[in-house]
């Protein structure tokens, strides 16, 4: 919802802003739209390549593990903090506020609300994972000796499909197939040591949410004080209007 000196401007619903959305990705040229901003859109491939561009948080195995450990009952807790960016510039509702001047005509209240059931979440595929591991270390892994090396290789000979998981984006409060437990597993015969995950049927909720902080870049005049007070005192005796546009579904 749009608020102005305690009066609502305009408002929109979710279906509205799905269908913003698509009149967005389809007017604008290729050259401006922003598909990839950090913490706007979160693609699949850039997820799935464990890409800093994502619009969300990375959650660690190792880091679940470690905070889930101590609970016994499901469901299991963990906290999750993140950043999210709303382009306000992208809505239509705020199209005409682009270059709108707040120390001119007192301050534009926006109230949001962010419903739980939109997020989705996707696991990274563990082989990416472990080759970011392998080229991030190589050299403290060489410094150890071959053991180490022969069993990130002998995991990416071993991959199977019976490790397969949930390879799309999957919406919170729904199931997925994930994989919920690595366990090392050492082969008699060679004595070198096999990664094998268990993967089953999961479901991620969110419980309750807190924001913490909110910022916002809104563009305005660089225009002096002076130059200011005469705005001001102009439209003291004349309306001030800003259209809007609305889209009905």
């Amino acid at each position: 919802m749009q608020y102005h000196r305690g009066m609502t401007v305009d408002g929109s619903l979710q279906n509205n802003s799905t269908t913003e959305s698509i009149i967005y990705n389809t007017i604008k040229p290729k050259s401006e739209k922003k598909n990839n901003n950090r913490f706007v859109h979160s693609l699949y491939e850039n997820v799935r390549n464990d890409d800093i561009s994502c619009c969300g948080i990375y959650l660690r195995i190792k880091e679940i593990s470690e905070k889930l450990a101590p609970q016994t009952t499901s469901p299991y807790v963990m906290e999750a903090k993140f950043t999210v960016s709303i382009p306000l510039d992208d809505s239509l509702i705020f199209s005409a506020f682009s270059e709108f001047p707040n120390s001119l005509f007192s301050d534009l209240k926006i109230k949001f609300k962010i419903n739980p059931c939109a997020f989705v979440f996707y696991q990274v595929d563990p082989v990416i994972s472990i080759a970011k591991y392998y080229t991030i270390n190589k050299d403290e892994l060489l410094s150890t000796g071959q053991d180490k090396l022969k069993d990130i290789d002998l995991f990416f000979r071993n991959w199977s499909l019976k490790f397969q998981f949930t390879n799309m984006f999957t919406q919170i409060g729904c199931s997925a197939d994930l994989i919920t437990g690595v366990r090392a597993e050492e082969l008699t015969l060679s004595q070198l040591k096999n990664l094998v995950c268990a993967a089953k049927s999961a479901t991620i909720s969110i419980t309750n949410y807190f924001i913490e902080i909110v910022v916002a870049n809104v563009c305005g005049y660089k225009a002096s004080e002076s130059c200011l007070n005469r705005v001001r005192q102009f439209y003291q005796s004349r309306p001030f209007v800003v259209p809007a546009q609305r889209i009905e579904s």
